[in-house]
């Protein structure tokens, strides 16, 4: 198993969690049955172990002109307390993260994806050279995310009545701390929640209280689940460095400037948005049938009849899918996919020798627990 544990470890293996590894993370898959854990945050409230996430603290007199500089999505929008999803991007536009930024005062806090904890670490420092900035990274803490429509009642039953008079009156992509937690209205469920980071010795305790209370613990394979149905990306997988934000359906992410500005914000990255051409989109896509779709699985024209697979001309293939799974909430295979533009109404996905067809969909496919998408008429 990989070398990198959180605190938490022992935890998930006594709650007789699957381990796997995730980004050189011994991480839990599920505990028992990923499908209960689902459910468990669509109708009440589940808790992810999520301390194997980089979280970095800017200090510094520039600080604001730093992460300006840096980060697609304008940080001057933000008040304290406020947070903000954006992207950071390289020099010719593709994608190295997708991170929320928090502003705390007297300093920024990121957090950022376990796989590219190197790379944004690395970006950080080489950039961090041409501003009066001073780069931390906590360490010895436990990051918890408490998601689903009953997670702030339940949390407040777990915690002292001081902590939870913060938790009921936080708002909506807010931040506030108590104490030395730092407790965020943020999530990755397309749920309520709420994200807490404490030291160790505390969140062991907070951890077996949630659990006393009714949270579930919940894996990986529930958390990918959720996102999917929220419509919302995963790093690795619907983006990369090859990747554009446009291509990734994250566009309004992009803070570029009102036209007819005399000046306009620069960013590591905009001057390639400007002058690449975009040839390709991400989509939501809802499968006929049983089929499930997986990574990796190439779309074609909904004409092709072939199912034969060496006899489909290649020319015919105008996508892949790039997150796929079953949707326990809608009892059908969704997906994302990036498909060649201009995007059609509905594809066939090869699946096991076959052709599947799938319809094209508007994002996310649930919110609030239930079915919102609208399917593109042709």
């Amino acid at each position: 198993m990989p070398a990198n544990k959180t605190p938490l470890y022992d935890k998930h293996l006594a709650c007789k969690a699957k381990i796997v590894d995730f980004h050189g993370w011994s991480m839990p898959l599920h505990y028992g049955s990923q499908i209960d854990e689902h459910h468990a945050v669509r109708n009440q409230a589940g808790m992810f172990d999520v301390s194997h996430m980089m979280v970095t603290d800017i200090w510094g007199l520039e600080r604001a002109e730093f992460l300006s500089s840096l980060l697609a999505n304008d940080i001057g929008k933000l008040e304290e307390g406020q947070a903000l999803y954006s992207l950071m991007l390289n020099d010719h536009g593709g994608i190295i993260d997708d991170l929320i930024v928090y502003h705390c005062g007297y300093y920024y806090r990121l957090v950022t994806n376990a796989g590219t904890r190197d790379k944004v670490s690395a970006w950080l420092a080489l950039h961090a050279e041409s501003f009066s900035v001073d780069i931390k990274v906590p360490n010895q803490y436990i990051l918890l995310a408490i998601q689903g429509p009953s997670a702030k009642k339940l949390v407040c039953q777990a915690v002292e009545e001081e902590a939870s008079e913060k938790i009921r009156s936080i708002k909506k992509f807010t931040a506030d701390f108590w104490q030395n937690w730092f407790i965020a209205n943020t999530g990755y469920t397309g749920e309520q929640g709420i994200e807490i980071l404490l030291p160790i010795d505390e969140g062991l305790i907070v951890w077996d209280k949630l659990i006393d209370v009714g949270v579930s613990p919940c894996g990986l394979g529930a958390r990918d689940t959720l996102r999917l149905e929220a419509g919302l990306n995963l790093y690795g997988a619907d983006m990369d460095e090859a990747c554009l934000p446009q291509a990734a359906n994250l566009t309004w992410t992009l803070a570029m400037g009102e036209k007819g500005q005399t000046e306009k914000r620069e960013f590591v990255g905009r001057k390639a948005l400007e002058s690449r051409k975009v040839e390709t989109e991400l989509v939501g896509l809802v499968l006929e049938g049983r089929a499930i779709p997986r990574s990796g699985q190439p779309l074609y024209a909904d004409h092709i009849e072939d199912n034969d697979d060496n006899q489909i001309p290649q020319e015919a293939k105008v996508g892949v899918i790039t997150s796929g799974s079953y949707s326990p909430t809608l009892g059908v295979g969704i997906a994302f996919a990036r498909v060649s533009r201009p995007a059609q109404s509905q594809y066939q996905v090869h699946i096991r020798k076959k052709l599947c067809l799938a319809k094209r969909v508007s994002l996310p496919f649930v919110k609030d627990g239930k079915k919102v998408f609208s399917i593109y008429e042709s």
